[in-house]
């Protein structure tokens, strides 16, 4: 059937370009006698791998693309809902012989129905990723029926990808209940490069349409306005073959119109072109398609058309290519058409036009989708804070920016030590409670958010292995609803090993901390899982030169990755003075970040506040200590956590930001984050001096004591040199999250 789905041939030919491609294209039991089982298809590209069949070697010649014809049964006329699960049948021992010479990366599905049904079947049975691509019956006709309905919306929502040919076919898909992040519009091309003869100069006007003679084709309503035109110089051709053949003869000869209206067969695709050329009018006037090829061809040739005002055709016929109409009545088609012939039309200016619609663009956005479906991973992203912490850590940068291309799963905080019975921590019991019960959240596209409910009893044994069975059953829900094939399993909780023992899919360890440090926790415990995790982890990051000298040591992929910073967030924003800061004696001291006793030294900060009292401290960030321990005084102001979004405008208030840590095995493993921020605003940094920090001892002033920490801050008020805080900017531009999640997932691949 070489007149069938060209378009599907033509993006095949294009693509093959580029890309290896191995074609299936199933046959009914019933033709299959008409049908080579193996033929080639012409392409510039590269030629395909060797591929055996049957165990008899085949392989392509020259510039070919192989095109397999595997026989699939069906009940012609009946039982059309379970048309998809036939051609998935009849085909399976077929495609699985060819992956194992082939092993393709992906399925790409032409059509949604029905295959598209037998694409994510074999997808599901060879854990392959599918694309889908939507061409107009498939959504238009095949959802009039119940069953097929819902079938084409479980494709839809188990394909990887879905590709549409127009925006009023993407609509319709969104209609049933896809989302449209997951959709794609590219339209079918045109072949621009073909020579276009001139028209001749007939005496009598030509009209050309073609399709498949089908009732929701529409020509009925063509034959019936050739007649009720005034005109009597036209003819009107139609190309194609079809059902609906008989019914229109009828109507021609009702209509004495046998001199005037001609059906003309099918044509070869080859030989549309010398047909567009020739005649003086394209018109088309179906009821039901994507984007109608043969008017985009039609146009590429520079012939005019009257068709429908539907199919997204407004965005490329413009008054000067063409008529577009809004009903399908045959007064209002005639008018049209007599407007159009009576009108000069500039056939080299509508050629032109068609020029950005090239099957070799289309061929490149497809590819583009393609890479982007095969390179995309599933990351079980198993965080040490909660995605409503407060602050943005570098939890929530790394989860932000590996969603970009892959689909990641936050998975929020299982805790190490055991809560108190102090109101403060059964507070976050019952919201963890809460959270939980409302499952699988989604914030955008590729990155969802789950919180885990586990016994926060992390010292005994029995409990440990209860909350790893809970986990267990937690972490395979997720992947069965979330249809996870092989999950990156993307840890910075060392008690995650016990869920992760077992685990078969690739374990990236970040550390970010060391956790046998904090309070509350059973060190022993957490140093002995932290060491079994960096044994088992197929790579593991450190943000802290200190911790990758430990790791090192035990795991060899072990590689040093300081932080990034959301460089464009804080160097571009923060022109708003908030009010609370903007009537606060100047200068402001300013610190953001968790206020617990395991990081900030109340004692420098007391000692800060008591020095100068003309001077505003201003600490910003959820508080985790006692009141009663925390600094106070009259210039000291606690603002508490503050929407990430304005942060910038309260950091850039500061006239010196400060790191006031205390000095202990946690903060001597720490590579402050905040301090990359403080730099993509310019400002001046004191800072204990811990060893991250030593490394920046150009940019960041470094207080080792108590009274030399305060001397730094008058040192810092001081500070009058445009190039330092330039360098300061330049520093943070040049270590963007972007630029670190792209250095960390090229080393991510190596371990794949």
């Amino acid at each position: 059937m070489p007149n069938h789905g060209v378009f599907v041939r033509r993006r095949i030919e294009e693509l093959a370009k580029e890309h290896e491609v191995v074609v299936v294209a199933p046959v009914p039991l019933h033709k299959c006698n008409k049908i080579p089982a193996v033929e080639y298809m012409r392409s510039q590209g590269h030629p395909p791998l060797e591929l055996r069949r049957a165990g008899k070697v085949t392989r392509s010649q020259g510039n070919e693309i192989l095109v397999y014809h595997p026989k699939y049964f069906i009940t012609p006329k009946i039982f059309r809902s379970l048309y998809g699960f036939f051609m998935f049948i009849s085909v399976l021992g077929f495609v699985k012989r060819l992956d194992k010479e082939h092993r393709f990366d992906l399925i790409d599905a032409h059509f949604v129905y029905p295959d598209g049904m037998a694409g994510i079947l074999l997808g599901q049975a060879l854990k392959k990723k599918v694309i889908v691509t939507a061409r107009g019956s498939d959504i238009n006709m095949h959802t009039k029926f119940k069953i097929r309905r819902k079938l084409i919306q479980w494709i839809l929502r188990k394909a990887d990808f879905i590709i549409s040919v127009s925006e009023s076919l993407k609509e319709e898909i969104i209609k049933l209940g896809i989302d449209k992040d997951k959709i794609k519009v590219i339209p079918n091309g045109v072949d621009i490069d073909i020579l276009c003869e001139e028209p001749k100069i007939e005496k009598e006007k030509i009209i050309l349409s073609a399709g498949n003679l089908l009732e929701a084709k529409g020509f009925q309503f063509l034959i019936e306005a050739v007649n009720l035109m005034l005109r009597k110089d036209v003819k009107l051709f139609i190309l194609g073959e079809g059902p609906y053949r008989s019914k229109l003869e009828n109507l021609i000869k009702r209509l004495k119109l046998e001199d005037r209206v001609k059906l003309s067969g099918a044509r070869p695709h080859e030989e549309m072109h010398e047909w567009y050329s020739r005649v003086d009018l394209f018109c088309f006037t179906s009821s039901t398609e994507g984007r109608p090829n043969v008017v985009m061809e039609a146009l590429a040739c520079g012939c005019p058309v009257v068709s429908m005002n539907k199919w997204d055709l407004s965005s490329v016929v413009t008054p000067d290519m063409g008529i577009l109409l809004g009903f399908y009545e045959p007064k209002v088609i005639a008018k049209a058409i007599e407007k159009a012939l009576d009108r000069d039309w500039d056939r080299k200016k509508i050629s032109e036009r068609m020029k950005d619609f090239s099957w070799e663009k289309t061929a490149s956005e497809v590819g583009g989708i393609f890479k982007s479906v095969a390179a995309k991973k599933d990351i079980l992203f198993f965080s040490s804070d909660d995605w409503d912490s407060g602050l943005k850590t570098s939890k929530y940068h790394l989860a932000i920016n590996l969603s970009k291309n892959h689909r990641v799963v936050f998975i929020e905080s299982i805790g190490l030590r055991r809560p108190e019975m102090g109101k403060r921590d059964l507070g976050k019991v019952f919201h963890k409670l809460s959270k939980w019960s409302k499952g699988i959240r989604k914030i955008h596209e590729n990155l969802y958010i789950y919180t885990p409910i586990v016994i926060p009893l992390h010292n005994n044994k029995i409990i440990r292995r209860l909350n790893t069975f809970l986990l267990k059953r937690q972490i395979g829900s997720i992947r069965k609803k979330m249809e996870m094939r092989n999950p990156i399993y993307w840890t910075f909780l060392p008690n995650t090993v016990d869920l992760l023992r077992d685990s078969k899919g690739q374990i990236v360890y970040y550390c970010v901390d060391n956790m046998a440090e904090f309070k509350g926790v059973n060190r022993y415990e957490i140093k002995k899982m932290d060491e079994e995790l960096t044994k088992r982890a197929d790579v593991v990051f450190s943000v802290s030169r200190r911790i990758y000298e430990v790791k090192k040591e035990i795991n060899l992929n072990t590689y040093y990755m300081p932080h990034g910073v959301n460089y464009e967030h804080f160097a571009n924003n923060g022109r708003r003075k908030p009010k609370e800061l903007n009537e606060m004696k100047r200068p402001i001291i300013g610190f953001y970040g968790l206020i617990s006793a395991d990081w900030v030294d109340f004692k420098l900060v007391t000692r800060i506040v008591k020095s100068h009292p003309e001077w505003s401290i201003v600490m910003i960030g959820k508080i985790d200590a006692d009141k009663e321990n925390l600094p106070q005084d009259k210039n000291i102001h606690y603002l508490g956590p503050i929407d990430y979004t304005v942060l910038p405008d309260y950091a850039r208030c500061f006239d010196v930001a400060m790191i006031p840590f205390n000095i202990n095995e946690l903060t001597k493993s720490c590579n402050p984050l905040k301090i990359y921020e403080y730099f993509a605003m310019g400002k001046p940094v004191v800072s204990v001096e811990i060893p991250e920090v030593r490394q920046l001892n150009g940019m960041t002033r470094i207080g080792r004591s108590h009274e030399e920490f305060v001397i730094k801050i008058e040192e810092a008020l001081l500070e009058k040199d445009e190039a330092l805080r330039i360098n300061r900017m330049e520093f943070a531009r040049n270590n963007t999250w972007e630029r670190k999640v792209e250095n960390i997932w090229n080393i991510v691949e190596k371990y794949t």
